[in-house]
């Protein structure tokens, strides 16, 4: 079964401690009243159906006024530089803003993830595979709305989370970013983008705390959080988007804006409940959500739902984050099923991880350590009176101190003290510059030595070696372009190509004549470095007229998404009308190219325009309409940095 490529949406509190009628308040506050003369009559939010809320004794959606528009949002809005305008509010995201695609058959989990889910195998290799991040974090207002510290508290949150899943994720980067644009342009298949925006909107401009789509081997897996829903403010928003983003749905399901879904039934098939409610595993409770239930801890439901008992402890359901820890966050099935995701979907994304790689001091004994940095378990106990030390950059120990240690002088049996090192240098120790170091059992420790030309590195736009303290040494190549890595750049220039219908492989003309399609084949050719094109035109082999006549033959330019070349093209720019090959059954037309600042892509066809005597024909009109025309040749330029 194909995996869905559809995104989820979330909006959990920003502050876990408000009151639901507090919540109320706030957005009635923030959004007013509504012009829609068919909102239905209610008492209490309870009452209506969706997102809506109860103000002024109607049901009213927040966000909006005098509009009934049921778009379901697929893009966030961050910022006065987003080309969709400036968010509504910039308050906090309501509580349960959250709208969600409606529910077919393809929103469905793989079958293979649905029907191993309750007894799917956890990898058990020695490696794992930590999932690598890259955060982007928002700078429209001018400063980052979260800071590189909070980014690393946030993650450290969300591990403590994903832990009994053995799932964990790594931030590889962090960017700043001031549009959307800027945000998709890291999207990729190789990692996991979350972003944290200044007031994330829907395409509603309705406040939300977070969105996510699911990744796979073609989709890109992302995260949009509001940057005051983080766990700061008490808030799971991000644990929550990446459960979305490793394929778990709500608890309450994916039937459609909340509300409006069917609910699951009680005792209802739970991979096979048409119309696809639920989240199709057996041991997450059928949940009616919080639009049906108490928001709050309690398992408590209205009517008709009485009988629903929802986990509420879930991070998936839309009850308060306080009911949830890192010990009830996710069911045993919703573990299973992030599990075969990631085993399968994300198969090549991991940074793989060696447990056990090296030891290190932590909390005075020394501790295992896996290859990308993670701190584990404890290797080795320091009782008594000996120390952990670490005697190396990959090893530590747990050493006796002598009774001597630490008074300064250098005692039998001890290597230094204090600053007596005995005359040893990290010279004399064979490490080139740099200084020792004395560890808390008297042991010389080498770890500030620095050894000369370690590695090479670009620096001030030259090549030069570093020693293994980063220090810059000896040039060791001079580089005229600049340079990045430890390699210099090649010289830049620009370059042009034909991406579409290059020479010799005409298109292949259907025939037709005036005003029903395309008579003649094209191709094209460009020279690479300085941009001068040529572009041909052949008479088809079975043509009643098998050369080109007297008749006004142009090369016209577009954009690739322009319609196609035909007889409403005479609002193209002609970018050659003086061909070679009348009376042949061949054309050649030779022109420079000639390209916009910042333009890498544009097409070419060629007309036959009507000349005197055709029907609309225009004598005041340099720009005639097109007799016959062909297919486009696509040139595509690339620019340097």
């Amino acid at each position: 079964m194909t995996p869905p490529n559809l995104p989820s949406f979330h909006s959990i509190p920003a502050l876990a401690s408000i009151s639901l009628a507090l919540a109320q308040v706030f957005v009635v506050a923030c959004y007013g009243g509504s012009n829609d003369p068919t909102a239905e009559p209610c008492q209490k939010d309870l009452d209506c159906k969706g997102d809506r809320l109860c103000v002024d004794g109607l049901c009213q959606d927040p966000g909006t006024t005098g509009t009934t528009s049921n778009d379901v949002p697929t893009e966030p809005v961050t910022g006065p530089n987003s080309e969709s305008g400036d968010s509504s509010d910039g308050g906090v995201p309501p509580p349960d803003s959250d709208e969600e695609e409606p529910g077919d058959e393809a929103d469905k989990l793989p079958d293979a993830c649905i029907e191993g889910a309750p007894g799917y195998a956890m990898m058990t290799s020695a490696d794992f595979c930590p999932l690598p991040v890259i955060v982007l974090v928002d700078h429209s207002s001018g400063e980052a709305v979260i800071t590189d510290e909070q980014v690393a508290q946030e993650f450290d949150h969300v591990n403590e989370y994903f832990a009994l899943s053995s799932l964990r994720f790594k931030v590889v980067d962090i960017q700043p970013f001031e549009t959307i644009d800027e945000f998709n342009d890291t999207l990729s298949t190789e990692h996991i983008t979350v972003g944290f925006f200044n007031n994330l909107v829907n395409s509603k401009k309705n406040p939300v705390c977070g969105l996510a789509q699911r990744g796979t081997t073609t989709t890109t897996p992302n995260a949009k959080i509001d940057a005051g829903c983080t766990s700061a403010q008490g808030n799971n928003t991000t644990v929550h988007e990446l459960g979305h983003v490793l394929g778990l749905p709500h608890t309450h399901g994916t039937g459609g804006e909340k509300g409006d879904a069917p609910v699951e039934e009680l005792g209802a098939d739970c991979y096979n409940t048409p119309p696809l409610v639920g989240d199709y595993l057996c041991d997450t409770p059928a949940d009616p959500s919080n639009q049906y239930c108490e928001y709050s801890c309690v398992e408590t439901c209205d009517p008709p739902y009485q009988d629903h008992k929802p986990n509420k402890k879930l991070v998936m359901s839309y009850y308060p984050d306080n009911c949830t820890t890192p010990a009830t966050a996710f069911s045993a099935e919703q573990i299973n099923t992030m599990r075969c995701l990631v085993d399968t979907w994300y198969g090549t994304l991991g940074i793989c991880c060696t447990p056990d790689d090296h030891t290190v001091c932590s909390g005075g004994d020394v501790h295992w350590v896996d290859s990308c940095g993670a701190v584990g378990d404890v290797a080795e106990t320091c009782n008594g009176d000996m120390v952990c030390v670490e005697i190396s950059a990959t090893t530590a120990t747990c050493q006796d101190v002598s009774e001597d240690c630490g008074n300064g002088t250098l005692d039998p049996e001890e290597e230094c003290d204090g600053g007596d090192f005995g005359g040893a240098s990290c010279a004399s120790e064979g490490l080139g510059s740099g200084s020792l170091d004395c560890n808390a059992a008297c042991m010389i420790d080498t770890s500030g030595c620095c050894s000369a030309n370690d590695h090479s590195e670009c620096y001030q736009g030259d090549v030069y070696w570093f020693d293994s303290c980063g220090q810059p040494g000896d040039l060791k190549e001079s580089c005229s372009d600049g340079c990045s890595g430890d390699t210099c750049d090649d010289p830049c220039e620009e370059s042009y190509a034909v991406t579409g219908l290059k020479c010799p492989d005409f298109s292949s003309a259907n025939g037709q004549g005036p005003g029903g399609g395309e008579l003649m084949s094209v191709c094209g050719t460009i020279d690479s470095q300085s941009g001068y094109a040529t572009i041909r035109a052949q008479k088809q082999p079975n043509d009643p007229n098998p050369i080109f006549g007297q008749r006004p033959y142009q090369v016209r330019v577009s954009s690739t998404s322009d319609d196609p070349c035909g007889p409403d093209t005479y609002f193209f720019s002609v970018s050659d009308d003086s061909p070679s090959g009348i009376g042949s059954d061949e054309l050649a037309f030779q022109f420079q190219s000639l390209w916009n600042p910042g333009q890498t892509e544009k097409a070419y066809c060629v007309t036959a325009s009507t000349k005197n005597g055709d029907p609309g024909y225009d004598p005041n009109s340099s720009q005639q309409e097109s007799w016959w025309w062909s297919e486009k040749v696509v040139v595509t330029r690339t620019t340097c940095p």
